[in-house]
């Protein structure tokens, strides 16, 4: 190399080092031109991408891979490009196979590590994939295992992410425990799925968006498939407790029935009856409820219930009657034609799952300070002058919750989803003196 290609060589250097990126690329550009070395065509695509010239940094990464296919911080900026021109990229716009095709070469030029584009790259193939579940389309389980399997756990960092907009995130360690529990939950494989979440549980001593609830939900629906009843109770009556949804009371029903506990499989069940939205999902939850109730020789409030489930899948225009149903249809010599539109079933059934709420034992009095605009959640000012958040799904009146209304409530320690940090809420909020 002649000394004026020698200076040349230090001056983009220089420029490079101190972020003058624009400055180094007309020099490196002539460099690159006069003797392709290596180090002069890192030097030249580690600029270009550093102006959002990706594509560009990509050809010339791709020329030094091949005059050295082991020069490790070629081969980091190589990923790196691959994964700015052909990962990081609108779902809508995403070419299934071109997609995996980078994915699978940065995992080859790569390796994991600081610095290295080989996490963040698997992360969001497994997003990817993830993603089919919103648009109805089969989420293939194994491919997310495999491309966990890529990664080493104990080397994903377990500290949150602080995000841009100043909230805290799940850290690498705890998206991997999130997807795998859930990918061996899927694949049924229920110890594995049941040592993972427990490991999570251990590992973690906050977890965000309600993992500490669903880590226990997925062990507790392993448990229950397992035959392991009064395992899956416990797991799901901490989830009841944080968190009352029809679908989890359901499952803890469920639990409370097979350990020979009905009555209180009855409550629970009725409870995960009584809200009216989205019936077509909770037919299994009428069945349940109706078989239960038969099994008490409420033989007038079982049939109802077994004909509300018929009637919900009919309106579906889900043709199969599951042999369940049918089971239940014949034990009462009930047709699934001419059945009472579900509404009106779900109408007349509401005064007996409100007659099996009990009344919650409450530590605190207040009034309702607000309802958001939303109604789903809402402060309250207690007696003791402090103010409470609740949400509407820890409301357990009879009647709408409105503002200045007198109401009596417990109070519970839970994760701020915003940051990250803990809080006092409201929960069990009932009309006082109800």
């Amino acid at each position: 190399m002649s000394n004026d290609l020698q200076s040349l060589e230090y001056q983009a250097s220089e420029l490079r080092k101190q972020g003058q990126f624009e400055e180094a690329i007309p020099l490196y550009e002539k460099l690159w031109q006069a003797t392709p070395t290596k180090w002069i065509g890192w030097g030249y695509a580690f600029c270009l991408r550093r102006v959002g010239r990706s594509a560009e940094a990509l050809e010339i990464c791709r020329a030094v891979f091949n005059l050295d296919p082991n020069f490790d911080r070629n081969n980091s900026l190589y990923g790196w490009c691959i994964y700015d021109t052909c990962i990081k990229q609108p779902a809508e716009t995403i070419d299934e196979a071109t997609f995996l095709k980078a994915a699978e070469a940065i995992t080859q030029l790569t390796s994991q590590g600081d610095y290295s584009p080989y996490e963040i790259t698997v992360f969001a193939v497994i997003k990817y994939f993830e993603k089919r579940e919103e648009k109805q389309k089969p989420v293939p389980y194994n491919k997310i295992m495999e491309w966990l399997d890529k990664l080493d756990v104990s080397q994903l960092s377990a500290v949150a992410v602080r995000g841009s907009d100043g909230k805290s995130y799940p850290s690498p360690r705890e998206k991997w425990y999130t997807s795998r529990s859930k990918a061996l939950l899927a694949l049924e494989r229920y110890e594995e799925c049941i040592d993972i979440c427990s490991r999570a549980l251990q590992e973690f001593r906050r977890l965000h968006y309600d993992y500490d609830i669903w880590f226990r939900i997925q062990r507790a629906q392993c448990y229950l498939k397992l035959g392991r009843f009064a395992e899956a109770g416990s797991d799901l009556k901490y989830a009841i407790e944080r968190k009352p949804d029809p679908w989890i009371r359901h499952r803890y029903a469920q639990a409370l029935y097979e350990v020979g506990q009905l009555d209180e499989a009855i409550r629970y069940a009725a409870e995960a009856a009584l809200p009216s939205q989205r019936l077509g999902y909770r037919w299994e939850v009428f069945l349940d409820l109706g078989l239960m109730l038969a099994e008490k020789g409420e033989n007038e409030l079982a049939a109802k219930h077994i004909l509300l489930a018929a009637a919900i899948r009919r309106e579906e225009s889900w043709v199969k009657v599951p042999p369940r149903l049918r089971d239940a249809l014949n034990l009462y010599r009930l047709s699934d034609e001419n059945i009472p539109p579900a509404k009106t079933l779900h109408r007349e059934l509401q005064s007996f799952w409100k007659s099996m709420k009990p009344r919650p034992r409450t530590t605190h009095t207040g009034v309702i300070a607000t309802i958001h605009a939303n109604e789903k959640s809402g402060h309250i000012t207690g007696d003791d002058d402090k103010r409470y958040f609740f949400s509407t799904q820890n409301y357990k009146g009879s009647q709408k919750p409105v503002q200045n209304l007198r109401v009596a409530f417990n109070l519970r320690e839970t994760i701020s989803k915003k940051t990250g940090l803990p809080e006092i809420h409201a929960i069990d909020v009932i009309e006082e003196g109800a």
